[in-house]
């Protein structure tokens, strides 16, 4: 009598020659009909060759199968349930290496009311061992690496699941798949170093400091990479006491890399504080380059180089491991230095001498040829046509011919990293720092013409206030100024457009009681802020109400000697291009201020620009007319006369 093996086994076969005979009267040869059915040439001849002889009944196998049947199998719905446990009983190994124990999940699976009697009598049933079970149960109850790593959580299996194999190029705009050069895409990330080192510290609340004066640290690290060359660009140190970046220490990092690098055309950056808004800025907003978000850390090609990069960086100094309590006896030293019981100096390098050692272990790096299937010799002649991957000389060939760009001295103020929205008052921009503890004051003559409660945007350095701030825009529409330097009539500033690069301000004693000591500085500074305001009303006084088909003429001087006039009419705004008045010290330009040029001797030179007689003119025109009178009717003769006087 034929078992179901043999029955399912002949059945099988049968179908298998049946669809070859098919093939083969099609004129498919043996050997393509066997790839097509999914088994050997040799096998598929040698049913044949039984069909042929004694036709399908000599195709039913001679084996039985009579091996021994499960005691007891899992349904579908048991072995989901089953295999839940087994997740929830997982010891949660970080590495996921160790095997996970099947047999206490099924033992309280058959304790349990939903599982049936002769399923849990098989699995309850005395043995030699509680953890002999049946090989079926074992393996019906086992559970793969992906389950554990997504019952961890979604990071985990993102990061140690599926990984989808990239190549070294990019879809553009235009939906072309085109390769990545260097400089076409820089990724960052933060790491925290595991050789830790000491810095000097003044703090009373921190043990270590308090004894030795000094601060064991592991240091907070933002790495910039090429993904075009797998070269690290740069790196910045971040010390904070709690060891933690924010968003401002992120642009900042960004301002040396693009002033030492250079602007990459675009940015992988994560979420959090890399997706601030004035991070959001270089691309929303300012336009230096392109930023794109990685949905993963499989995404970025950087995690990939830091397994490498930690092996260098461990020659550098005393390494505390890559995981907690790897390192007994440098996790003790540490804990006794952070404690105070140990001095960090005699154990641990210093700051100076931690950078030092990262600054060698990078160039060590970026010159090791790279091997691998992304990165190797076989894509550095594809690309380059070279015969290995150097990531050193693969950037240096390339950025010689293609340079990154340098961001110019405008954009150089947008990547300040404190912005603020502020409204002008009493003729000077506050910012208010919380992390310095104090308050920066900014002023300048465009100030007057903007006129108090018009909002900008300032962007500074709290480290560095004498290198001044920029002024940016943030009024639109009605409220916009205008723009004295355009050469479109009537066009107001654009939103986030720089206005004005305004000179710091120092809060100045009450009174001084020595007679080498005055005000003249902020004297001069509010004469020429009363000489604008005053030149710019008194333009527009004659002709302000009642004069609408009258020519009017507004005149504005910058008080660095800058004359602007515009004539317009009710109907017409025409621009009179800007000139230099006479012999005066023109406006000086940002790069000045960038090069940080002595903002004082620009002060005395601007307030120059005006004769003692001019003063004395402004201020007796002003007078002329009383307040709470309407303002005069004058013909054309007396309006040019009058304006003739300046």
């Amino acid at each position: 009598m034929s078992t179901e093996h043999q029955i399912t086994q002949e059945n099988r076969r049968a179908q298998v020659v049946q669809t070859a005979l098919a093939l083969l009267g099609q004129g498919v040869s043996q050997s393509q009909a066997a790839l097509e059915l999914g088994v050997t040439a040799p096998t598929l001849s040698r049913w044949l060759t039984l069909h042929k002889l004694g036709g399908y009944e000599a195709l039913r196998p001679n084996s039985t199968n009579a091996g021994r049947r499960p005691l007891v199998t899992l349904t579908p719905e048991e072995q989901r349930k089953v295999q839940q446990l087994t997740l929830q009983t997982d010891p949660h190994d970080p590495k996921k290496t160790k095997r996970v124990s099947v047999s206490f999940a099924l033992r309280a699976y058959a304790r349990s009311e939903a599982c049936r009697p002769e399923l849990a009598e098989a699995i309850l049933k005395a043995r030699s061992s509680k953890h002999t079970l049946t090989p079926t149960l074992r393996r019906q109850a086992r559970v793969t690496q992906s389950s554990r790593l997504l019952h961890a959580g979604p990071g985990a299996f993102d990061l140690h699941g599926i990984v989808t194999p990239r190549d070294l190029t990019f879809i553009d705009e235009g939906g072309a798949e085109r390769p990545i050069y260097p400089g076409d895409l820089f990724e960052a990330d933060d790491m925290t170093a595991n050789e830790p080192c000491w810095v000097e510290w003044d703090d009373e609340a921190d043990a270590c400091a308090k004894k030795f004066g000094v601060r064991l640290v592991r240091p907070q690290t933002l790495f910039w990479l090429d993904v075009g060359s797998a070269r690290f660009a740069s790196y910045s140190t971040v010390l904070r006491y709690n060891d933690a970046y924010r968003a401002s220490d992120i642009l900042w990092s960004l301002s040396h890399l693009f002033h030492a690098v250079g602007a990459p055309r675009r940015l992988r950056l994560e979420y959090g504080a890399w997706d601030a808004n004035i991070i959001n800025a270089l691309d929303s907003v300012h336009q230096v380059c392109h930023i794109m978000r990685a949905t993963s850390a499989k995404t970025k090609f950087i995690e990939n180089r830091f397994n490498s990069l930690q092996k260098y960086l461990a020659l550098g100094g005393v390494s505390v491991g890559r995981h907690r309590g790897v390192k007994e006896i440098e996790n003790k030293q540490w804990l006794r230095a952070r404690e105070g019981r140990l001095d960090p100096r005699t154990v641990f390098p210093s700051l100076e001498e931690w950078t030092a050692r990262v600054d060698a272990a990078l160039v060590a790096f970026n010159a090791e040829p790279v091997e691998g299937e992304i990165y190797g010799p076989r894509n550095a002649q594809r690309f380059h046509g070279r015969r290995a991957w150097v990531p050193d000389e693969i950037w240096t060939m390339h950025t010689a011919n293609h340079p990154l760009k340098k961001p110019t001295v405008e954009e150089s103020y947008r990547l300040m990293p404190e912005q603020r929205e502020v409204a002008i008052r009493g003729g000077h921009v506050a910012v208010k720092s919380a992390e310095h503890d104090a308050t920066f004051y900014f002023y300048h003559d465009a100030f007057a013409r903007l006129g108090d409660g018009y909002k900008v945007t300032v962007c500074c350095d709290p480290a560095q206030p004498h290198l001044g701030a920029a002024i940016l825009n943030r009024e639109t529409g009605a409220r916009a100024a205008l723009d004295p330097d355009t050469a479109q009539p009537g066009r107001p500033y654009r939103f986030f457009q720089l206005i004005c690069v305004a000179e710091p301000v120092d809060r100045v004693p009450q009174f001084s009681a020595t007679a080498q000591w005055d005000d003249r500085a902020s004297f001069e500074r509010r004469k020429r802020y009363r000489e604008q305001c005053r030149l710019q009303y008194r333009a527009i006084m004659p002709f302000g109400r009642g004069q609408a088909q009258a020519a009017k003429a507004t005149e504005h001087r910058d008080g660095r000697g800058n004359v602007a006039a515009a004539e317009h009419n009710a109907a017409r705004l025409a621009p009179v291009a800007t000139t230099p008045a006479g012999d005066r010290p023109v406006s000086p330009a940002i790069a000045e201020r960038a090069r940080r040029v002595q903002t004082h001797e620009l002060v005395r030179a601007a307030g120059a620009t005006l004769s003692d007689a001019e003063i004395e003119d402004v201020l007796r025109d002003d007078d002329r007319q009383p307040a709470g009178h309407g303002l005069p009717e004058l013909s054309q003769e007396q309006i040019t006369d009058y304006l003739g006087g300046d």
